[in-house]
């Protein structure tokens, strides 16, 4: 294998996220490469850039140089395929989220609530890069934890959350996110179980209906913390409470050692459900009143 065989495998990693992927077509006879880009989503399957390794240990100088040139005008074809998608112009070659929201928030024709919103994601971010494949449904409710604890009335930061979701859903449209469909069985299956799920639950008083899941709740698990006494950082997190004290037995420190139970909240039951002053897991789980909104 020559010295630019080990570049060209680096590419798989270079295409991911990508929606335009750089290829490379090697001739048998002469050991040549040719570069091109696979234009998939696209008319075109593919173009080839006129760009051609030679393949050899002692051409590998040069030939490192024209895979780079090839990487550059793959990333810009998908700057220029991003533009088009999107509506406006984007400035870098990789496209992160946190550029993606700002741009979406200063289009002409968006709400000033959208900007806001931007603001406050930022704030959250503490202006670091976040890329796409970064936001998870985790990192929601962590955005989603961060406006409710912060100094703004509930109702604004529902609204702030909501033009969030939209910047993540016109990603999506614009085909920026993949997102993985069902085929039409598994389809099928899901809405009928649903289906099932309610004329079940029609057959008994509200207070007898099976509560959500801690999924459908937006409900991580808890985890267990160790503290130094007075310290205010945590030594370790941990997923169980075993783990924990585990860890606190095995520690030359352990006298001094205490477990922090942490709790996450039901976000979806304590601020986006639109049914909660029906629920029973509402009103006596989490021992909340309910607020008539009739």
């Amino acid at each position: 294998m020559s010295k630019i065989d080990e570049e060209l495998k680096k590419l798989k990693m270079r295409n991911e996220g990508k929606r335009i992927k750089l290829r490379y077509q090697r001739n048998t006879k002469t050991g040549s490469i040719s570069m091109y880009l696979d234009l998939s989503d696209q008319q075109r399957s593919r173009e080839f850039l006129r760009i051609i390794l030679q393949g050899k240990d002692e051409t590998f100088k040069a030939d490192k140089e024209k895979l780079k040139l090839a990487i550059n005008m793959r990333d810009q074809r998908e700057n220029e395929f991003l533009s088009s998608k999107t509506g406006f112009q984007l400035d870098n070659q990789r496209v992160d989220f946190l550029t993606y929201f700002r741009m979406l928030s200063e289009h002409p024709g968006k709400h000033e609530s959208y900007k806001h919103s931007f603001m406050k994601f930022q704030q959250f971010c503490k202006g670091k890069v976040v890329y796409f494949d970064q936001i998870d449904r985790r990192y929601c409710e962590q955005f989603a934890d961060f406006l409710i604890n912060d100094d703004i009335k509930s109702s604004t930061a529902n609204l702030y959350f909501k033009k969030f979701v939209a910047t993540l859903n016109h990603a999506i449209k614009n085909e920026i996110i993949d997102i993985p469909l069902w085929d039409d069985e598994k389809t099928r299956a899901f809405i009928t179980s649903r289906i099932e799920d309610i004329r079940q639950a029609m057959q008994f008083p509200d207070d007898f209906i099976p509560p959500c899941n801690a999924t459908e709740r937006w409900q991580s698990e808890s985890q267990y913390a160790v503290y130094k006494t007075d310290g205010k950082r945590a030594l370790r997190v941990f997923p169980t409470m075993q783990e924990a004290e585990d860890f606190v037995q095995s520690h030359k420190d352990a006298d001094n050692l205490s477990i922090v139970t942490r709790e996450d909240t039901p976000k979806r039951c304590m601020n986006y459900c639109a049914v909660n002053q029906f629920c029973h897991y509402y009103r006596d789980v989490l021992a909340l009143p309910i607020h008539n909104t009739a």
